[in-house]
């Protein structure tokens, strides 16, 4: 299995970072969901499913992370490099099929319409693509990016037809989730490509919950005419 090359200056950190992600991603499922409790749109529950699976992927990263820092700096007293790889190996693989799942939530939530039939093949295509590969990280990263692509497709072509700001922040915020993703995978051609792509996912994940968390506030506030047939 390959591994990303990380800066030295930056372990402890990407652990930090990760945790951020855990926080502001399962704050967007949450956010997602209140949506659809006010609008019962099916996408936004696929939406929120979406986003909690993403969220438990990143606590699943950070935790494995935490364990093998601190196990290599105690090493050997617990256990030995080839348990500690081991154990790391199958908490990163628990990692990429949490967000390989989330993904393909987010793509199915987009979609104009629903069907299992479509989710299980895409779900299984790219499962299927990642176990077959050997060099499973950089095969994850680029079906995300195929998968990360479709959504930012749909954004673009809802932003000109709709012409919302909204629209073109999540269109935005998909395009730098992009980007992230594309910097992972070049993580063993420079090492600093694991540093942007943090900073990229750290991006676009503000935005989204920034955008949600508006729409929330909007949906709940009662507008001009609702508070006049009320009087």
């Amino acid at each position: 299995m390959t591994h990303y090359i990380v800066p030295a200056w930056f372990f402890g950190i990407d652990i930090a970072l990760e945790l951020v992600f855990f926080i502001i991603t399962l704050a967007v499922a949450i956010a997602s969901y209140k949506i659809y409790r006010i609008s019962r749109e099916k996408s936004m529950q696929c939406f929120s499913a979406s986003f909690f699976l993403i969220s438990l992927s990143y606590l699943v990263w950070a935790l494995i992370n935490t364990f093998a820092l601190s196990n290599l700096q105690e090493f050997p007293e617990k256990f030995s490099l080839q348990e500690i790889l081991s154990i790391s190996a199958m908490g990163f693989y628990m990692h990429i099929l949490l967000l390989t799942v989330g993904f393909v939530t987010l793509v199915y939530a987009v979609l104009p319409k629903k069907s299992l039939r479509v989710y299980y093949l895409l779900l299984g295509l790219g499962l299927t693509a990642i176990v077959a590969n050997t060099d499973k990280v950089i095969t994850f990263r680029i079906v995300s990016v195929f998968l990360l692509s479709s959504i930012v497709y749909h954004f673009f072509v809802q932003w000109r037809e709709h012409n919302n700001k909204n629209l073109l922040y999540t269109f935005v915020a998909f395009i730098l989730l992009s980007f992230g993703n594309i910097e992972f995978a070049l993580s063993e051609s420079y090492y600093s490509a694991y540093v942007i792509g943090h900073l990229f996912e750290l991006a676009a994940y503000l935005i989204i919950l920034s955008n949600l968390v508006k729409i929330t506030f909007i949906q709940k506030t009662p507008s001009n005419e609702q508070k006049k047939n009320k009087t």
